[in-house]
């Protein structure tokens, strides 16, 4: 990890000296305690979301199962705020999916609320037939090795035989 914080600080020290970027994502991980470098590997998706009286825990539990496959995000899927939310767009419209897409950055109630759902520290989030499934990077991986789509063929967001010409996005506002 020390070879990890000497580099991004480098890096860093080039590239913002003097800009109004130095709370820049390279400047925190030149920071970044090691000690916290293990936490959120270890940690896995919460398989069932804690029972709750909250109005936010309730409708998120009531969003996830009303469509077969739903994403919290940052952004739309026409307009993704972040990578990490990008990538799981481009890999569900690779898999021909239909889904439900909720813009975690309309509602700070549902941004936070996801996460203590779930379990999970991060944005996006995916679900399958009411399933956390995981972030962004459980989604790709998903996707590479051929899950993903199994996963959402049988949970019927996806046509049994896609060819993937089409994007059938479904688009769900806040409400």
């Amino acid at each position: 990890m020390n070879i990890l914080r000497q580099s991004v600080s480098r890096v860093s020290s080039r590239l913002y000296r003097g800009s109004p970027f130095m709370g820049s994502p390279l400047m925190m991980m030149a920071s970044y305690n090691s000690s916290r470098a293990n936490t959120f590997a270890t940690q896995t998706p919460s398989a069932t979301p804690p029972p709750s009286n909250d109005p936010v825990q309730k409708k998120i539990a009531e969003d996830v199962k009303r469509s077969a496959c739903v994403i919290y995000m940052k952004g739309t899927p026409e307009q993704p705020m972040c990578g990490f939310s990008n990538a799981v767009v481009r890999v569900l419209n690779a898999e021909d999916a239909r889904y439900a897409s909720y813009n975690v950055l309309e509602d700070s109630g549902i941004r936070e609320g996801i996460k203590a759902y779930t379990g999970w520290p991060t944005i996006p989030q995916v679900f399958i037939k009411g399933e956390f499934i995981g972030g962004a990077d459980i989604t790709v991986e998903m996707y590479k090795s051929g899950e993903l789509g199994k996963k959402l063929e049988e949970a019927g967001a996806k046509p049994a035989s896609s060819n993937n010409d089409t994007n059938t996005t479904t688009t769900t506002k806040k409400e």
